[in-house]
């Protein structure tokens, strides 16, 4: 139950072999009418062991919320026999290819093709700009400055500052997954203050290090309740304090497992002692959050770390 304390709601829609177009129709059509898409999980291609294909698990697994009223509705379109229909259209690869397409949604490059990049590069005698994007195994030279990769293999898709090739400084990470990530990079990983939203929608804003949350960072439940502290490596660090969605109770996180009621006066206390003024905090904004058309990055860009 990914719902939390919204109504949820679990279908499966089934299509007949034939129906390419109907396929494609009904996703668009619950894309359309859900006001967030939070989860695509891609299941139309042969890259599932032999077990799952005979339980008929190819197919493509959305998770929504809706824009009146925030419900939750979970969705697996598939076809009737699609086990048995997908191998032979990949060795095809046309209807596949759509159907791929049209999931993945970040970009239109699929696996198999280049990674392909758009923006500023540094070349022998300078620096040139590409408007448009063109196949990064080709390239004068290595992306640096702000420009777009878009990633073939995975359907990711960053856009933000780079430095001889990899994403360094401030950016906007979008993965195909549903994950989003907008902050600092160094060297290609997550690194310095930023905000990452995973795809079961909690968000953790804070620090991090080489791609792991380290050092101070706010953890924002889906449900509302939220988890402050520090982290080292991914790893919490002992203790945390923790509200409910209300803000009206809280608790001292003292392990993994074990929580301490705690007054909220003193929670607050708390956690401005562990360097957090805004307390209890509120829920972050990811600032380039809906636009999938464009990519516009929406953040306000600063130099590069060193």
């Amino acid at each position: 139950d990914h719902s939390y304390n919204a109504d949820y709601l679990r279908l499966a829609v089934v299509v007949p072999d034939s129906g390419a177009a109907t396929f494609q129709q009904v996703y668009e059509g619950i894309c359309k009418r859900a006001g967030e898409v939070s989860l695509v999980k891609n299941r139309l291609t042969d890259e599932v062991d032999e077990n799952e294909k005979s339980a008929g698990a190819m197919f493509v697994l959305l998770h929504c919320r809706l824009a009146s009223g925030g419900h939750v509705f979970e969705v697996q379109i598939r076809f009737a026999s699609f086990d048995a229909l997908i191998p032979a259209a990949l060795r095809g690869q046309h209807t596949a290819n759509k159907w791929l397409s049209t999931l993945r949604r970040l970009h239109p490059f699929l696996p198999g093709e280049p990674d392909h990049y758009q923006g500023q590069l540094k070349v022998e005698d300078g620096e040139i700009e590409f408007k448009e994007p063109r196949p990064a195994n080709k390239l004068p030279g290595l992306p640096d400055g702000r420009g777009i990769m878009f990633y073939s293999e995975s359907g990711d898709c960053y856009q933000g500052d780079f430095r001889v090739g990899y994403p360094h400084g401030q950016g906007l990470f979008r993965y195909a997954k549903g994950e989003v990530y907008e902050g600092g990079f160094k060297a290609g990983k997550k690194h310095g203050q930023g905000i990452l939203r995973y795809n079961d929608l909690d968000i953790y804003e804070g620090s991090f290090r080489a791609d792991k949350k380290h050092g101070p960072g706010i953890y924002h439940y889906a449900d509302g309740s939220v988890e402050v502290g520090n982290y080292a490596m991914d790893s919490e660090v002992y203790p945390q304090v923790v509200w409910n969605a209300e803000r009206s109770k809280s608790w001292l996180l003292v392990d993994q497992e074990q929580l301490a009621p705690v007054d909220p006066v003193d929670a607050v206390k708390l956690a401005k002692d562990m360097g957090f003024e805004d307390a209890p905090p509120s829920k972050p904004v990811i600032a380039a959050l809906e636009d999938d058309e464009s990519l516009h990055l929406a953040i306000n860009p600063s130099a590069p770390e060193a």
